[in-house]
């Protein structure tokens, strides 16, 4: 995490730009950027996504008997059990709380990854250097984010940006990763795109349509925070971790699935997390945590692009005591330190906090 932090190379337009204002850009692209998605599945893409989502139910246990009408009743069920499920992001409580934890936004990593460029013959200036962690290879990771963004119909035959979506692309594309050729610290990548401005990513969260009892995703930890639902409605979503484009899963940009058609996300799931959504969302079960190796395929994964500020914006936070501290079980006097800056942090944004196994 960090504060709210961005900037490009002095030489780019974007750079031009003060830290409020480049936050003004990016609440306006990000707004049309979403606008423009919305209109496109709940317009043109509704009636084959219905279709789909039915086709795939007509082939469950409870389905193969029913009629279309009653296809159409199970679809609505889930869509409500989907709509009414938690929006949550899941952390570990030993990264956020073994020291007081004073930020007040959420951040995605092309954020996190803005810092001082000592450049020499001039005057330092912020710059996003994006760095490979083990779950988010930068490359990788910036290719991905692309594809699941950006559709096929808004790009021309060369891929670049069509006129009509040519302006959202160009602030929100990072373009292909480079090495800098200046103040270079290993492993680190900068945009080649120069107006490319990183708080108009999105913030990756999921749909704990399970009511898994450690939150959605516990690869990231067994701790998580519950959103404000008012997120549900403008947030784009996938069914499967959007880091697998490449690997057969539906999850690119013409995959996406709206807030109003969350049903649809059956007709895109594959067979195991369709077994789940089953299970969950037509006959109302809770699920159990999922085994981590198979947490990519029955992801729910919801995309926000709006800026995630603390305070107001979290109903409840989840401690859990199976976040580990250095590979090690946290007990005695590291997790009442966890507890008591956990405690404080809650209070200060104004959320629940509950403490779990």
């Amino acid at each position: 995490m960090s504060a709210w932090t961005t900037g490009v190379k002095p030489t780019s337009p974007t750079s031009q730009l003060s830290d409020k204002l480049q936050r003004v850009q990016a609440n306006v692209v990000q707004h049309h950027y979403v606008r423009s998605e919305l209109v496109d599945i709940n317009n043109r893409k509704k009636a084959g996504l219905i279709q789909e989502t039915l086709a795939g139910l007509s082939q469950t246990p409870q389905g193969r008997s029913c009629t279309q009408a009653q296809l159409m009743e199970g679809f609505k069920h889930m869509t409500k059990r989907l709509q009414t499920a938690s929006l949550t992001i899941n952390f570990k409580a030993t990264s956020w709380f073994m020291t007081p934890n004073n930020y007040d936004s959420y951040t995605q990593m092309y954020e996190r990854a803005v810092r001082t460029v000592n450049a020499p013959g001039q005057a330092p200036y912020q710059q996003m250097r994006l760095k490979s962690d083990p779950l988010n290879p930068a490359k990788t990771r910036a290719a991905a984010d692309d594809k699941v963004t950006f559709r096929k119909d808004v790009m021309s035959s060369g891929g670049a940006f069509a006129p009509a979506y040519g302006g959202m692309g160009r602030v929100m594309s990072p373009g292909a990763l480079n090495t800098p050729t200046v103040d270079a610290q290993a492993g680190e990548y900068e945009a080649s795109n120069p107006f490319f401005n990183p708080k108009s990513k999105q913030i990756f969260a999921a749909v704990n349509y399970g009511r898994r009892p450690h939150g959605s995703v516990t690869t990231y930890g067994y701790s998580y925070m519950v959103l404000n639902p008012r997120f549900k409605t403008n947030a784009i979503y996938f069914a499967g971790d959007t880091f697998g484009v490449n690997s057969g899963l539906k999850v690119s940009a013409d995959d996406q699935v709206s807030y109003d058609l969350l049903g649809a996300i059956y007709g895109k799931a594959n067979d195991i997390m369709r077994k789940d959504l089953y299970r969950s969302c037509i006959l109302d079960g809770a699920l159990a945590d999922a085994n981590t190796s198979s947490e990519v395929l029955l992801l729910l994964e919801a995309h926000l692009f709006e800026p995630l500020t603390f305070s107001g914006n979290l109903e409840a936070i989840f401690i859990s005591g199976k976040d580990e501290l250095a590979g090690q079980a946290v007990t005695g006097a590291d997790w009442q330190t966890i507890q008591t800056n956990a405690r404080a942090f809650a209070a200060e944004h104004g959320a629940r906090i509950i403490f779990i196994e």
